[in-house]
């Protein structure tokens, strides 16, 4: 009978730790040199998570690591993250601003968060995170 509630108990342990390696490797930190809008909202630089969620990891959030800002979008299929990295965010310069234009997880990205009247044809800034993270 200990044998049986040690076994079960290892095996709880056991899952209890492949549940949080599996959340803990859906998230990525990146550090925004510049401050930066996200659907009209100011953000400031700083340092930012990102994670992948969902039932079936189709949400992405972005949380500043205040805890002041958070937001969540859908995760779409899409060409790999660029230079082999995880997880980038790119940012399009609107004058003296950089507004957020995506996120990119892996194979997956949003949707172009800047409506398209506000676009511009500047060449986008992006700033990512690598495997691992």
């Amino acid at each position: 009978m200990k044998n049986m509630i040690r076994n079960v108990m290892m095996a709880a342990a056991m899952v209890a730790t492949v549940v949080l390696a599996s959340s803990s490797a859906m998230a990525a930190t990146l550090k925004v040199p510049f401050s930066f809008t996200v659907g009209g909202k100011q953000c400031p630089a700083g340092t930012y998570t990102v994670q992948r969620g969902g039932v079936d990891g189709s949400l992405v959030t972005l949380a500043s690591s205040a805890g002041t800002q958070q937001f969540t979008w859908i995760l779409l299929p899409g060409d790999p993250a660029p230079e082999g990295k995880a997880v980038v965010m790119r940012f399009e310069p609107q004058g003296e601003n950089h507004v957020l234009e995506s996120i990119h997880y892996k194979s997956q990205a949003t949707a172009s968060l800047i409506k398209k009247s506000k676009r511009t044809e500047h060449p986008t800034i992006s700033i990512s995170a690598g495997e691992g993270r």
